[in-house]
């Protein structure tokens, strides 16, 4: 390389001779930007995935599984779609029955994505819609049933939960394979009464079973059974009645 000035009556030159990049130095530089060129246009998309590419900002195509090409600096993923299935489970929401009792539930949601373009241009956040829609639709299926029914009918719950929030997803590409409720807990004063007609049957059968040895007069079977049948079915006071009325 080499610099020289020149100074003649106050006016300065200057010249600038350097000598060209080497071969070698051209080389590097043009294996680094191939280097650039190959990452971004080789994509290896995982099993169970896919990947959703824009060209220029509009939607090109889906990549699957395996080895694909992108044209450089052009295409662009913008989503990366896991299409196995998943599971979320919600916090428990508190749910008012048609007795007007507030029952709090717990619930598991079972769905897998099913078109990956639908789930990322249809709807901004699939898994927030999901958990929304099926609160919403919770409390209007136990808004209509009154807490005994809420507590017996599980299975049918889970049945309706599930066909209505597999119709509206539908439309997001998304599909709802299972939906399970884990939990329906009644308010605590309810559950204390349950408790207290739970024990208060079980000594009264005892009572009864203890009055029927004395007496010598031991049921049989079939009679027993359908004692304990009718019992069940009894009111608590009804049944504290019979037992006060026998002991005297």
């Amino acid at each position: 390389m080499e610099f020289v000035m020149v100074s003649a009556g106050g006016f300065q030159a200057a010249s600038y001779s350097g000598s060209p990049m080497s071969p070698r130095g051209l080389l590097v530089a043009v294996a680094l930007v191939v280097v650039m060129i190959l990452v971004k246009a080789v994509r290896i998309v995982p099993q169970q995935r896919q990947d959703v590419v824009e060209r220029l900002g509009r939607y090109k195509r889906t990549l699957n599984p395996g080895l694909n090409l992108l044209v450089p600096f052009i295409d662009a993923v913008r989503t990366k779609v896991d299409m196995r299935e998943q599971v979320v489970s919600f916090p428990p929401q508190p749910v008012i029955t048609s007795d007007n009792l507030v029952v709090s539930i717990d619930t598991v949601l079972y769905f897998k994505v099913v078109d990956s373009v639908r789930a990322t241009y249809e709807i901004s956040n699939f898994l927030q819609a999901i958990e929304q829609l099926t609160v919403t639709t919770l409390r209007n299926v136990i808004g209509s049933l009154d807490l005994e029914r809420a507590l017996t009918s599980r299975e049918e719950i889970n049945r309706h939960l599930s066909g209505v929030l597999d119709e509206t997803t539908g439309r997001w590409g998304i599909k709802v394979t299972r939906v399970e409720i884990k939990a329906i807990e009644p308010p605590a004063s309810i559950r204390d009464s349950m408790e207290k007609q739970t024990r208060a049957e079980r000594d009264h059968r005892g009572a009864l079973g203890g009055l029927s040895q004395l007496a010598g007069d031991a049921p049989s079977p079939e009679a027993a059974d359908g004692a304990s049948v009718a019992f069940e079915h009894r009111d608590p006071k009804t049944v504290r009645q019979i037992g006060d009325v026998r002991l005297s």
